[in-house]
C-alpha cells in the first residue's frame, strides 16, 4: 500500500511557530501550570520525561502561551480609541510593571561553579537585552551614578565572565594651607629717593653739606634706582589623604552580585524563569556535585527554576524519598511528566501528515492504522523516533514524498496485548511517569520476544 505524506510538516524538531501545526492541544492541567507560574511566589519545577517524549517541546509551548499577544481586532481609530480609554480607566494608576521572562540554560556539559554562574549570568543578561522593557529601564538609568546603574552592574558582570577585567578607583583628597610674607623694596626705594632729594634741596639752600657727602648721596641715589630687593617669606602646610580601590571577581563575589540582581529584577517587575535544560545528559558523577551547587539559586526565592531532565534524574528523584535528608527530595516543589503517547494520538499525529486520508475506503485506512501500530512498536511510543522512523521509510518522486508498506496486522496484535497489560497497570493507581516505565519495559520486552 502506497499513501503520500506531507514532508512540509514533518519536523523532528522541538515545537516553534514554523511548526507547531504538527502538535497535538495541550493538556487542560497545563494551564495549573501556566497560572502557577504567572502569579505564584518562585519556586523549582522538575519537568520529566524519555529522551523524545516532548520535554523542550513543552517548554517551547509553555512559553509561547506567556507570549501571545492580544488577538482582540479593533475595526477603525475610533473604537481602538474607546478601547484604550476603557483599559486607561480600569487600570489602578499604581499597578506595578511585570513580565515573565524564560532563559533558557543548556547543561548538556558542565564543569564547576564558575562554570554554572557563567550560565546564569550570560542567559539572564542575553535574555534581558533584547526585550524592550529593559532598553527603557537602560534609557532611565542614564543620569544616575555609577552605583545607582544596576543595568550597568549586569553588563559589567556579564562582561567578567568572558574577561579578565579589574576597575581601579583612586580618591585624593589634599588640603595646602600658604602663608606668603612678600616685600618688595619698591616703597622704600620711593621713600629714600625723596629723602636724598630733600636732603639735597636743603643743601643747596644753606649750603650746609660738603661736596663729598653730596657725591656719596648721589651715588646712592643711582644705586638705589638701578636695584630692586625682593625678599619673600612663605610658609606651607599640606595635608593630603589617597584611597585606593581595586575591584576583584571570583566565584563568591559574582555569586553576591548575581543574586543581588535577581533581587532588583523581582523588585523591578521581572519574573524570572530559568529553563535549565538537557540536565540529564550530565555525567553521573558529576550530577551529585552540580545539584548541591545549584541549590541554593533553586531555592532562593528571587526567581523560578525549570530543571527539565530525562529519567534517569527521576529515578533518583524517586529513590530520595526512601532517603534520609537526601538533597532531590527538597529541591523540587512541584513535579510534571512528559507522558508518552497513547495509540489514538500517535493516529491524530500520523493524520495530520497524511495526504488523501478522506479519500481512503475503510479497508484501506484499516491497513493503514496497522502500519501505523507497527510505527508505534518500533519506536515503543516516543514521539520523535515515530517521526524519525517516518523520514527514514520515505520514497520520494520528485518534490512529493511517499510511505509504502506491507499489510500484516502481527503488530496491531501485539499492541492489543501490551493495551490490556497497560489498563491493569493504570488501574493500580501509579503516577505517569511510573507508567510510561512499566509500558517502556512491556515493550523492550516484546521486541526481545520477535
Amino acid at each position: 500500500m502506497r499513501v503520500q505524506i506531507n514532508n512540509k510538516m514533518l519536523s523532528d524538531s522541538p515545537y516553534s511557530e514554523s511548526n507547531k501545526d504538527l502538535f497535538i492541544p495541550l493538556h487542560e492541567d497545563t494551564d495549573n501550570f501556566i497560572q502557577d507560574i504567572k502569579n505564584g511566589a518562585a519556586t523549582c519545577y522538575f519537568i520529566s520525561g524519555y529522551r523524545g517524549a516532548g520535554k523542550s517541546s513543552f517548554i517551547n509551548r509553555i512559553k509561547a502561551e506567556f507570549e501571545k499577544p492580544n488577538t482582540e481586532e479593533t475595526k477603525d481609530i475610533w473604537t481602538k480609541f474607546k478601547t484604550w480609554l476603557q483599559q486607561l480607566v480600569k487600570k489602578p494608576k499604581n499597578e506595578e510593571f511585570e513580565e515573565v521572562v524564560f532563559v533558557n540554560v543548556n547543561f548538556s556539559r558542565y564543569h564547576n561553579q564558575t562554570n554554572l554562574l557563567r550560565k546564569l549570568i550570560r542567559g539572564l543578561y542575553l535574555k534581558l537585552k533584547k526585550l524592550d522593557s529593559f532598553k527603557k529601564l537602560k534609557k532611565s538609568e542614564k543620569y544616575k551614578s555609577s552605583e545607582n546603574q544596576f543595568v550597568l552592574g549586569l553588563e559589567e558582570l556579564y562582561e567578567k565572565t568572558f574577561y579578565d577585567t579589574s576597575h581601579n578607583s583612586v580618591k585624593s583628597s589634599k588640603k595646602e594651607f600658604v602663608t606668603s610674607f612678600n616685600i618688595q623694596i619698591q616703597l622704600l626705594k620711593l621713600i629714600l629717593a625723596v629723602v636724598l632729594f630733600t636732603i639735597c634741596t636743603v643743601d643747596l639752600i644753606n649750603n650746609s653739606i660738603s661736596e663729598e657727602v653730596l657725591d656719596v648721596i648721589g651715588e646712592m641715589l643711582s644705586v638705589v634706582l638701578i636695584f630692586t630687593l625682593t625678599f619673600k617669606i612663605t610658609y606651607s602646610r599640606v595635608k593630603k589623604d589617597d584611597f585606593n580601590r581595586k575591584s576583584m571577581y571570583d566565584d563568591e563575589i559574582a555569586d553576591y552580585h548575581f543574586d543581588r540582581i535577581l533581587r532588583e529584577l523581582k523588585d523591578k517587575g521581572y519574573r524570572i524563569v530559568f529553563v535549565l535544560d538537557e540536565l540529564d545528559k550530565v555525567e553521573k558523577t558529576e550530577m551529585n556535585k552540580l545539584l548541591k551547587e545549584i541549590k541554593p539559586y533553586l531555592v532562593s526565592g528571587e526567581a523560578s527554576f525549570i530543571a527539565v531532565a530525562g529519567q534517569k534524574l527521576y529515578y533518583k528523584y524517586e529513590q530520595a524519598k526512601s532517603k534520609d535528608d537526601d538533597i532531590l527530595s527538597s529541591i523540587f516543589s512541584k513535579f510534571i511528566h512528559i507522558s508518552l503517547f497513547s495509540r489514538e494520538e500517535f493516529r491524530i499525529l500520523f493524520d495530520k501528515l497524511l495526504i488523501g486520508g478522506d479519500r481512503l475506503s475503510d479497508m484501506e485506512k484499516e491497513y493503514l492504522n496497522q502500519y501505523i501500530d507497527f510505527l508505534i512498536f518500533e519506536s515503543k511510543k516516543v514521539p520523535r523516533k515515530f517521526i524519525s522512523l517516518i523520514r527514514h521509510n520515505l520514497i520520494w518522486n520528485q518534490k512529493d514524498s511517499f510511505l509504502e508498506f506491507t499489510i500484516t496486522d502481527r503488530y496491531s496484535r501485539i499492541l492489543d496485548v501490551i493495551d490490556e497489560l497497560e489498563d491493569e497497570i493504570n488501574r493500580e493507581g501509579f503516577n505517569s511517569a511510573t507508567r510510561d516505565y512499566l509500558s517502556t519495559q512491556l515493550y523492550i520486552e516484546s521486541h526481545q520476544v520477535i
